[in-house]
């Protein structure tokens, strides 16, 4: 914090009204102006911040029912502050800020805000620059304070389709009284003449849309939280730890022609030369190995997929996923033979929504509505994947971009999993699973292949 001049601190004390002349943020960050723009949630932190200065300088807002909000183009370097009011009442301080958003990238190369905690520039999500001016009503600066905010994702329980790709660089997609939290912690900090720290880590829980497929089987089902670290995956069941392990994906071709051609199977080499465009198509296995560390299990997901250099998907992160339509896909356990399963894409389930509505994935009385967005739309399968596991009927239907997977036995609904290629919660809703079953289902679930 720096206080300017001698009779800074007694002259803060000495008034007792404040007018908060003007929030700046950049526009880039919709999820952000939104909120802002939400009137309930302006008087919401106002009233806030009110606190925050009467409780560090006894001093009053003269308005705690409004902000007045002047959003920035984008810049990283913003134009100055200009004390532009006209009140010269005396008895009167005024009150601008900044809370403008920096890519932490680009935050992190200035050596200078490099913290001690090297893991930091890992975690972050985004970073804030949170500036207060306070100036007397002869435009005299008295305090100026800055606070660097390193946000990252708390540790949490929600489980869902995440709004707006979660909290990430210009998307701060948080439920409005988790951003009002937020903006009262690093206001507290800022306008805290006692606070030390010019940076700091601020952890937040994102928001999830609601929906009538996975919402309402949640209930309260505890979840199981992963902790995912060099390939290993471990969580605890039934008061014991599992551990698996997932190891990169590889590729192997295909090939029906020439003498020393792999013994395949006929049913799959009948279903290659009868694909479309099979003569200028490439086939390649896309193999995963994983492991059951406790119980000494190898698995190997086996999939098959076409490759046409003329129908090449513009995301080449989707290249291998010309999945081979048929019961032409396995997992594997050892030597023998534990699911055998088809693969469709990109399907549509009649009567699965979204709706104009976030929640913090936990619990439904936390809802709050969406403006300017449609009132629902429907959901989206990415890959659905059926057949047998262990000789029983299976399913596992992978939604949200490949975040979010619900697993069926016998048509009926035993898990949800949370994570694209690694699980990163789960619930169970059958306890009589078996942990070695429960492993599988999250070896086959999070396969690398599934872009």
């Amino acid at each position: 914090m720096l206080l300017l001049g001698s009779v800074s601190f007694h002259l803060l004390h000495a008034q007792k009204t404040i007018v908060w002349e003007e929030l700046r943020c950049f526009d880039n960050n919709n999820s952000l102006t939104a909120d802002l723009r939400q009137a309930e949630l302006g008087k919401l932190i106002a009233s806030q911040l009110n606190q925050t200065l009467e409780k560090k300088y006894g001093l009053t807002l003269s308005d705690t029912n409004s902000i007045n909000l002047n959003f920035l183009d984008y810049n990283r370097i913003p134009p100055p502050v200009k004390p532009n009011f006209k009140d010269a009442d005396t008895n009167h301080l005024h009150l601008y800020m900044d809370f403008l958003e920096v890519m932490p990238y680009r935050f992190f190369l200035n050596e200078e805000n490099l913290p001690r905690d090297t893991t930091l520039p890992k975690r972050a999500k985004t970073v804030f620059v949170m500036e207060s001016w306070i100036i007397t009503a002869d435009k005299r600066i008295v305090q100026h304070e800055a606070l660097s905010i390193v946000v990252s994702e708390a540790l949490n329980t929600g489980i869902g389709t995440l709004y707006h790709n979660g909290i990430q660089f210009s998307e701060l997609s948080v439920l409005p009284k988790t951003f009002a939290e937020f903006f009262r912690t690093a206001s507290g900090m800022v306008l805290d003449p006692d606070n030390k720290l010019s940076l700091v880590e601020i952890q937040l829980a994102p928001a999830y849309w609601a929906d009538n497929y996975i919402m309402p089987v949640l209930g309260n089902y505890p979840r199981i939280l992963v902790t995912n670290q060099n390939g290993f995956s471990s969580y605890s069941l039934q008061h014991k730890k599992e551990l698996i392990r997932m190891e990169d994906p590889v590729y192997e071709e295909i090939l029906l022609k020439g003498k020393n051609t792999p013994d395949y199977p006929e049913s799959l080499t009948q279903a290659i030369r009868n694909a479309d465009h099979f003569s200028r198509s490439d086939f390649v296995f896309l193999k995963q190995d994983a492991r059951d560390v406790l119980r000494d299990r190898n698995y190997q997901i086996k999939l098959v997929s076409q490759i046409d250099p003329q129908n090449v998907p513009e995301d080449r992160n989707l290249l291998f996923t010309g999945f081979l339509p048929g019961p032409y896909h396995l997992l594997l356990r050892g030597k023998d033979t534990l699911a055998v399963f088809s693969i469709e894409t990109n399907i549509r389930e009649a009567g699965r929504k979204y709706f104009s509505k976030i929640y913090n994935g936990i619990d439904s009385e936390t809802l709050q509505p969406v403006a300017n967005n449609p009132s629902e739309w429907p959901v989206q399968t990415n890959y659905l994947v059926s057949g047998t596991l262990q000789q029983q009927p299976f399913q596992i239907k992978c939604t949200s971009g490949n975040t979010l997977k619900e697993v069926y036995l016998n048509k009926k609904m035993v898990a949800v999993i949370q994570g694209k290629f690694r699980p990163d919660k789960f619930v169970l809703f059958d306890a009589s699973l078996s942990p070695e079953l429960v492993n599988s289902l999250l070896i086959l679930s999070c396969n690398r292949f599934f872009e």
